[in-house]
């Protein structure tokens, strides 16, 4: 592993942690930081994150078989719910290595990260749209 991509794993754990000091629910930077998180790890469409009853509910529309998603077979998406009992060591937990992770991370540290304005920027706009 690259020295270069050491620190991005670094500053990626230490963006998990500080999305993690919370005391009943994280401020709406942080919620969407793990939902766009989970969701890539996951390989999702949606996320639902529970923070009081500690739990992870995921769904994805691709079909269990290998035939096309229509409204006859929608029932055989995947779903899920994962049970956790530490969100930053479960957070830690989904942390992988490859080209495909990293480049996402850094990804994430760019909208998401202390430098970070894009999200308030965004939040802001869409809120005097």
């Amino acid at each position: 592993m690259e020295v270069e991509d050491q620190e991005i794993y670094a500053k990626f754990r230490n963006l998990i942690s500080d999305s993690c000091s919370f005391i009943d629910t994280p401020s709406l930077r942080f919620r969407s930081f793990h939902h766009e998180f989970l969701k890539f790890f996951f390989g999702v469409m949606k996320v639902k994150i529970n923070y009081e009853e500690k739990t992870i509910e995921f769904w994805s529309p691709k079909p269990i078989d290998s035939a096309p998603l229509t409204s006859y077979n929608i029932h055989s998406c995947v779903t899920g719910t994962v049970s956790y009992v530490d969100f930053e060591a479960t957070l830690l937990g989904c942390i992988e290595e490859g080209n495909l992770q990293i480049r996402f991370y850094k990804h994430l540290l760019h909208e998401y990260g202390p430098e970070s304005t894009q999200f308030y920027n965004k939040y802001v706009d869409s809120k005097i749209s």
